[in-house]
């Protein structure tokens, strides 16, 4: 990631905001599987390890045949069959298998997988449990499954994995909902916290934006309370580190910025941007073609490409459109008034560098009252 802007707001804030140029090619992830992954796994704030962490995503792809034709039921009722998928209705079980070598774990390290893997039961999930007392729909928590481990030979190493039916209803249900995953993106991931950023950016993607206090964050990516105690260490291996990994070769890649209370050095919220890199071939030209006509205007002016590039580099697909009609907006409003303004070129770069960074601050409480007359680079 490039250098960062520090702007303050009135109120005494600090923030700091991304200078990526995000405008660089995306790689082709047409071939890649697309996962419909329950939000249940992502909300999940189980401290549970990288092996379970691949064990719930694979649990998760076993069971797209059942969530896929969910989707397409049109009375709501949820079915359960699968290739590798049981339902047993006597008992209110369900089993999936998973064979060991699925887990990219060497058959030398089996006995560290099957520890981690029959330490899943110990992981806690809620989900609706009806009274038959009662006879009210009441909130259960409990573990979240059952797991057996089969050897008996080289060719048949498997994970059984045994989820009372309700949990499974709650997972697949479209009405707690689904979040779009890229298997090869997963299986890619360096560290678990890589891996649950993604799938957080992901469940936020069609807000286009993710907003989260920084202690929070560290719940939510279950951070051990004695690693990465300073800030900047956390800045920089977990989210410097993700963003650079995710950045422009998956679905949706973020950027970020922070802000600090006043004389803080640990930010109290940070703001996730989230890219899309699904875009059309025209949503790309689009995009292009308004940043050209930005970047000619600057030229024309006679601004630097430096200093226009500061501004360049913060348009994104997702905000060009807004960026280029305030343009548009600007040079009519020049245009109107040239005889009070007497340094074009100085006003166009002001206004300019409000608009976009006004627009990435978009998600911060006091908009209203950033000074951006006097940004600096961190």
């Amino acid at each position: 990631m490039a250098n960062q802007v520090k702007i303050r707001d009135r109120g005494g804030y600090v923030y700091t905001i991304p200078g990526n140029n995000v405008s660089e090619t995306a790689i082709d992830i047409s071939s890649y599987t697309k996962v419909k992954h329950p939000n249940l796994f992502i909300d999940m704030r189980s401290a549970y390890s990288y092996t379970q962490f691949l064990a719930l995503f694979r649990i998760a792809i076993s069971l797209q045949p059942i969530i896929r034709t969910n989707f397409d039921t049109p009375d709501g009722k949820i079915s359960l069959q699968a290739k590798n998928v049981y339902w047993d209705k006597k008992s209110h079980m369900v089993e999936i298998v998973l064979p060991l070598r699925d887990f990219g774990v060497r058959p030398e390290h089996y006995n560290e997988l099957e520890r981690a893997l029959l330490d899943m039961s110990r992981i806690s999930v809620t989900f609706p449990q009806r009274s038959a007392l009662t006879n009210a729909e009441l909130s259960a928590t409990g573990g979240l499954c059952h797991v057996a481990i089969e050897r008996k030979n080289k060719r048949r190493q498997n994970a059984h994995f045994f989820f009372h039916e309700q949990i499974v209803h709650t997972i697949i249900n479209p009405q707690n909902g689904f979040s779009q995953i890229l298997k090869e993106t997963v299986e890619k991931a360096s560290s678990i916290y890589t891996a649950k950023l993604y799938f957080n950016i992901c469940r936020w993607a069609d807000k286009g934006q993710w907003t989260v206090p920084y202690l929070e964050l560290r719940s939510i990516l279950n951070v051990d309370p004695t690693k990465y105690n300073s800030y900047h260490d956390f800045r920089k291996r977990i989210l410097k580190s993700s963003a650079d990994a995710l950045m422009h070769k998956t679905n949706y890649w973020f950027t970020f910025y922070e802000r600090f209370p006043q004389r803080s050095k640990i930010p109290d919220i940070i703001y996730f941007i989230i890219h899309n890199g699904q875009l059309s071939d025209q949503e790309r030209r689009d995009y292009k073609n308004r940043v050209s006509r930005i970047k000619d205007t600057g030229s024309h002016l006679g601004i630097t490409a430096r200093s226009m590039n500061s501004i360049l580099e913060k348009i994104t697909p997702q905000n060009s459109r807004y960026v280029y009609r305030k343009h548009n907006e600007l040079l009519a409003y020049i245009a109107d008034n040239e005889g009070e303004i007497t340094n074009h070129a100085a006003y166009y770069r002001q206004a300019m560098q409000n608009i976009v960074l006004g627009e990435l601050l978009k998600p911060a409480e006091i908009q209203a009252e950033f000074d951006f007359s006097n940004p600096s680079i961190l």
